[in-house]
């Protein structure tokens, strides 16, 4: 859980490297979904769409971003039916231990999320939090993404001069006060 841009998906990514390495799954593949496509439209579409995502999932990991969404009410009324049916999964010999689930939003709406449901709390006993990159993170992690295609920065293939690099620090400094930046996603 974190704010946007904080690296979630790239953490569940790397979930999926490492319990493939170590044998827990059969692949690295992540799964990536949102919560609405578990959420069906109609009555009895929404246990089954659960279903599928889990079949597909097997011995992968099911990422489930935006995961807020399934403790909404009133329009999304069949999200309790999801979660319900996730916690229902999540016990059956079929699935459990077989996949690894992670449900990622922004962290107040998971924790929110985890409450609605007394069965999802104790099934999501692990939590990583996510933090929003620093300046000095983002312009590393600018450098790495240009230097991958070759392309110099300001002239400087090797580096940032001090006048450069902390015109840029500032400049990220600045874009990270502002509304709806993503970090590393935006860099």
């Amino acid at each position: 859980k974190g704010p946007l841009g904080s690296g979630k998906t790239h953490t569940a990514r790397i979930l999926g490297r490492i319990f493939y390495d170590m044998g827990f799954l059969s692949t690295d593949e992540v799964i990536e979904c949102s919560a609405t496509h578990l959420i069906g439209m109609f009555e009895g579409h929404t246990g089954p769409r659960v279903v599928e995502l889990f079949e597909r999932s097997l011995g992968k990991v099911l990422f489930i971003d935006e995961a807020y969404r399934l403790g909404l009410s009133g329009e999304h009324s069949f999200a309790c039916d999801a979660v319900g049916e996730i916690v229902d999964c999540m016990m059956k010999p079929r699935y459990h231990g077989k996949l690894v689930i992670v449900l990622a939003g922004y962290t107040h709406d998971v924790d929110l999320l985890l409450r609605t449901n007394a069965g999802l709390r104790g099934r999501f006993a692990t939590e990583i939090s996510c933090s929003p990159m620093s300046p000095e993170s983002e312009l590393r992690h600018l450098c790495g993404l240009l230097a991958k295609k070759d392309i110099e920065l300001l002239g400087a293939k090797a580096g940032l001069d001090g006048d450069s690099r902390g015109a840029l620090m500032e400049l990220l400094a600045k874009l990270a006060e502002t509304k709806g930046w993503a970090s590393g996603r935006d860099v």
